[in-house]
C-alpha cells in the first residue's frame, strides 16, 4: 500500500478512505462516458446508466474533506508556529503546483498549446475565463480552481469560525450565496458558455463549509462511540445515497455528505471500507490519478472500443462489458498515478516541509539573537 504523505498526527486512515471513494465516483462515471459512447452497445437495464453518471458526486466529497482535514490541521499548526498563515501557503504551493505544473506541460504538450495558453493553465488564471471553450488542458481543471480559490482565504475563513456555530453559518451565508450566484449571475452579464457559472467557486464553496463544521460535529457528537451508530449509519449511507444521488444540484450534495459522516464510524460499512488498503492506497494517489485518468481514458477507450467490436464481447450488453473493464482500468491508473506519488508529489511535500522547516528555525534563531542584545 502506498504511504501517506500527510503527517501522522493530522492523519485519520478512513480519510484516505473517502478521497478513494471520491476518485473511484469520478472515474467511474468518466470511464462510463467514454466507453458508452465509443461502443454505442445496448444496456440491459438502461437505469444504471443513470446511476452511473453521479459520480461526479466525488468532487464535492473531495471539498468537504479538504476542508475537513485542512481546518483541523491548520488550527493546530497556528498556535505551534510562528508564521501559520506564511506556512499554510508555502504547504499548498508545494503540495499542489509540482504536480500541476507537470500535467499542464504533457496535456498540453500533446495538444500543441501555447506557451501562453500553458502559463495561464499553470497560473490558474484560467478559472477566471474559462468561458472560452477550448482554454483549458485538463478535463478536470475546473474543480482544482475551486479548491485553490478557496484556499486562497482559508487563512481568513480560519481566523472568523472557531466554533461549530459560526460554522453552520458560514454554510448558511455560501449555500445562500452559491444559490444566489446560480440564479442571478447571468442576469448580470456573466458568461453562461462552458458551465462557467455552475462551475465557479461561489458555486462550490458551502461543500467546504459543510467540511469545515463536520470538524466541530465530529468531536461534539458521542454517535461515533456508539456500536448501534454503526449499523444504523451504514443502513443511511446506502438508503439516502440511492434517494439522494439523482437529485437536482445542489440537494444530491447530500448523498456523499452522508457517506462521509458514515465513514466517521469505523463500524460501518461505509467506515470499514474506506479503512480497507485498496481504497485508502486509492486516496493516498487521489491527486495523481485525478490528473492523470483523462489521459489514460482518451489514450485506451478507442482502441478498447475497437477491439471489443471485432471480438465476441460485442454481443454482450454494455453492464457486462463494463463492469469487465472497470477494475482494469482502476489498476492502470492506480499504477500510472503510483509512479507519479513517488517520483512527484512526495519529492515536492518533503521539499516543502523542509522550506518550512528552515524558515521557522531562522525565526527562532532571530528571536533569540534579540534576546541577547
Amino acid at each position: 500500500m502506498l504511504q501517506s504523505i500527510a503527517e501522522k498526527r493530522y492523519h485519520h486512515a478512513y480519510i484516505d478512505g473517502l478521497r478513494g471513494i471520491a476518485i473511484l465516483l469520478v472515474v467511474v462515471q468518466h470511464t462510463y462516458r467514454a466507453l458508452y459512447l465509443q461502443l454505442e452497445a445496448p444496456m440491459a437495464f438502461p437505469f444504471l446508466g443513470g446511476f452511473l453518471t453521479t459520480g461526479g458526486l466525488g468532487v464535492p466529497l473531495f471539498f468537504m474533506v479538504s476542508a475537513f482535514t485542512l481546518f483541523g490541521s491548520s488550527q493546530k499548526r497556528w498556535e505551534a508556529e510562528s508564521h501559520p498563515v506564511r506556512n499554510f501557503y508555502l504547504r499548498r504551493l508545494f503540495r499542489i503546483f509540482p504536480l500541476w505544473g507537470f500535467a499542464v506541460l504533457v496535456y498540453g504538450g500533446l495538444q500543441h498549446r501555447a506557451w501562453q495558453t500553458l502559463w495561464i493553465n499553470f497560473s490558474m488564471l484560467f478559472g477566471f475565463g474559462r468561458y472560452h471553450v477550448g482554454l483549458e488542458v485538463v478535463d478536470v481543471q475546473w474543480s482544482l480552481f475551486v479548491e485553490e480559490a478557496f484556499y486562497l482565504f482559508l487563512p481568513l475563513v480560519f481566523s472568523l469560525i472557531r466554533c461549530g456555530r459560526t460554522a453552520f453559518y458560514f454554510f448558511l451565508v455560501t449555500f445562500f450565496g452559491g444559490t444566489l450566484w446560480l440564479q442571478y449571475a447571468a442576469t448580470l452579464g456573466v458568461p453562461t458558455t462552458n458551465h462557467f457559472i455552475e462551475m465557479f467557486p461561489f458555486t462550490h464553496w458551502y461543500c467546504f463549509a459543510i467540511g469545515i463544521a463536520l470538524h466541530f460535529w465530529k468531536d461534539s457528537s458521542g454517535i461515533f462511540q456508539s456500536r448501534e451508530w454503526g449499523k444504523a449509519l451504514g443502513i443511511g449511507a446506502a438508503v439516502l445515497f440511492v434517494a439522494l444521488c439523482r437529485q437536482p444540484f445542489p440537494y444530491n450534495t447530500g448523498a456523499v455528505l452522508i457517506l462521509f459522516v458514515s465513514a466517521m464510524h469505523p463500524d460501518s460499512w461505509v467506515g470499514r471500507l474506506s479503512r480497507t488498503r485498496l481504497f485508502r492506497s486509492l486516496g493516498i494517489a487521489c491527486y495523481s490519478i485525478y490528473l492523470t485518468h483523462p489521459l489514460l481514458i482518451e489514450t485506451l477507450t478507442p482502441a478498447l472500443a475497437k477491439w471489443i467490436k471485432q471480438s465476441p464481447l460485442s454481443g454482450l450488453p454494455f453492464e457486462t462489458i463494463y463492469t469487465l473493464w472497470l477494475p482494469s482500468f482502476v489498476a492502470l491508473s492506480l499504477g500510472l498515478a503510483a509512479l507519479t506519488f513517488t517520483f512527484i508529489e512526495k519529492p515536492s511535500v518533503r521539499l516543502g516541509k523542509k522550506c518550512i522547516h528552515w524558515l521557522e528555525a531562522r525565526q527562532v534563531l532571530r528571536v533569540a539573537k534579540a534576546g541577547t542584545q
